[in-house]
């Protein structure tokens, strides 16, 4: 059953897929990684898999693989702005910035994202809106604080 969902996925057959999860959870693990459904949609980029699956069928949008990945840390860890649209639906269906657990060394899409800054600038601003470190929006208020210094010296 899981490969012919898997097999629905990657060839974006969306009815199939609707198909398939008819009498399931869109949550059950589809690899011996347990990587869900919204984890394959992240990782080809297709977001109205990601919709189908939340909006439809209730997807979580937290699931976490064996590695505590969560399809918006892939995200992170990839570090690839063209993820950005399905990263921000995430966001919007309410998926955590700020999730992590001990599986993933307690890092955070955000911590993700914070690392590949230089190759996902858009992303890492995009996750840094919605995080509730109190430590990364004091140090985001700093510079701002230094930044405004810097101009009126100018």
């Amino acid at each position: 059953m899981q490969v012919d969902i898997l097999r629905a996925i990657f060839s974006k057959d969306l009815d199939l897929v609707r198909k398939l999860f008819e009498n399931k959870s869109p949550n059950i693990p589809l690899t011996t990684y347990s990587q869900t459904a919204l984890h394959f949609a992240v990782i080809k980029n297709n977001k109205d898999l990601a919709l189908l699956l939340i909006n439809e069928l209730n997807a979580e949008t937290n699931p976490y693989d064996i590695n505590g990945w969560t399809p918006l840390g892939l995200i992170g860890i990839e570090g690839n702005d063209d993820k950005y649209e399905i990263a921000q639906f995430l966001i919007s269906a309410g998926a955590d910035v700020d999730f992590s657990n001990r599986n993933s060394n307690y890092c955070s899409p955000f911590d993700f994202a914070k690392d590949n800054r230089d190759n996902c600038p858009e992303i890492f601003k995009l996750f840094s809106k919605f995080t509730k470190r109190a430590s990364w929006k004091k140090k985001k208020a700093l510079i701002f604080l230094w930044e405004l210094e810097r101009l009126r010296l100018v």
